[in-house]
């Protein structure tokens, strides 16, 4: 691994993306179910309510750290 590159998240191979305030999203795993809401089935029948799976990938700032850290090729661009 190159001496200058600080062990962090904005330098692992499985973050994604960065906006103004540094956060981005892990992909090192698939993404997690965060819970159920209900949602409506069709705007043409309102009534039908059907529950539906809410899931993401973690979302990180730029400067956490784990012990999953693998450097990526090309540096990420970070904003934050």
């Amino acid at each position: 691994m190159r001496p200058d590159l600080e062990i962090r998240c904005g330098h692992c191979v499985f973050w994604d993306g960065a906006d103004d305030k540094g956060t981005g999203f892990c992909h090192r795993f698939p993404p997690m179910p965060a819970g159920v809401i209900q949602v409506r089935k069709s705007v043409l029948e309102p009534d039908k309510i059907a529950p539906a799976i809410v899931s993401g990938f973690p979302e990180i700032h730029s400067t956490a750290w784990c012990g999953e850290f693998q450097p990526a090729a090309v540096p990420h661009k970070l904003d934050g």
